[in-house]
């Protein structure tokens, strides 16, 4: 396998903040070997590519989920799997197949992770909760149940819950699939605004262009065949400057109006559902700052 393509990427000087090296990954059978990177601390990291390379996958091993079939994960100079699993806390997960517990309120779901995690009494908590509901702009629903609000909301209140536990990580897996364009792109600016006035990192699944275009400073791309990465740099200029016909292939392949239901990983054991449900009309977002996301279908632990 040849060395991916590497232009110039906006996050390139960012300090290491995630290393993976010489990484296989995959469920027995190696669905990408060899993978060489490193997360800049502060990036909106995007891991792209078609459907069945392994995106899901690769997240997954990234923040601990999976174990690696070969090779190593480092975050934040932690590299030895026992040790990595006490540093769970810090991570933010969201995938694009879960769902906020639906028989608790919106408060109470975002509290779990602050009920397990710490020791903190419940005024305390309540407190929190109501600070990170009023960061994704969800003041006042916290009584509310997951069934009582529309997609972009139920979104908004994973994210909060994400960051109940003052995160600097955070994984999203297809965070825009099921929306539509214009709740797509509120969301894209909330992730965006996370990353600027929070600091955070942001490591993301994602097959839409015009999220890719809009949200990422640097992002790789998978290829199925080679099993590894065929292109690393900002998405911009991979699309405007490469001549690889993998990478201009996915980056010049028709953007169709609208946003299309997510073609997600399909892992043996595991198929994150991406077919949208009816949801109410979304409400006026109205709130200057951020995000949004997916819990994981897991729901033995909250992260």
């Amino acid at each position: 396998m040849g060395a991916p393509e590497i232009l110039s990427s906006r996050g390139g000087s960012l300090p290491g903040f995630i290393h993976a090296r010489e990484l296989s990954i995959g469920y027995g059978k190696p669905l990408m070997e060899n993978l060489d990177f490193t997360i800049g601390k502060g990036e909106v990291f995007l891991i792209l590519g078609g459907s069945g390379t392994g995106k899901s996958t690769l997240l997954k091993t990234l923040f601990g989920r999976l174990a690696p079939l070969a090779g190593s994960v480092e975050i934040a100079g932690v590299g030895d799997p026992a040790r990595l699993q006490g540093h769970r806390p810090r991570f933010g997960v969201s995938f694009q197949g879960g769902a906020l517990f639906g028989s608790l309120t919106i408060a109470q779901n975002v509290a779990l992770p602050l009920e397990q995690w710490t020791s903190l009494d419940a005024r305390t908590i309540a407190g929190i909760v109501d600070g990170k509901l009023r960061l994704v702009g969800l003041e006042g629903a916290g009584d509310r149940l997951p069934s009582e609000l529309s997609g972009g909301m139920q979104k908004r209140a994973g994210i909060a819950r994400a960051l109940a536990l003052e995160n600097d990580l955070l994984f999203l897996d297809e965070p825009s699939a099921g929306l539509d364009p214009i709740t797509s792109s509120e969301l894209d600016d909330l992730l965006i605004a996370l990353n600027r006035s929070l600091g955070l990192t942001l490591v993301i699944v994602t097959h839409e262009l015009e999220s890719i275009f809009k949200i990422g400073t640097r992002a790789i791309l998978l290829d199925r065949k080679t099993r590894g990465i065929v292109a690393d740099g900002d998405p911009r200029v991979l699309r405007d400057e490469s001549f690889d016909p993998r990478v201009r292939a996915f980056f010049h392949r028709e953007s169709v109006s609208g946003r299309r239901e997510a073609q997600t990983d399909s892992v043996q054991g595991e198929l994150l559902s991406s077919t949208p449900r009816p949801q109410p009309a979304e409400e006026p977002f109205t709130k200057d700052l951020p995000p949004i996301v997916r819990e994981d279908p897991f729901r033995g632990e909250y992260l």
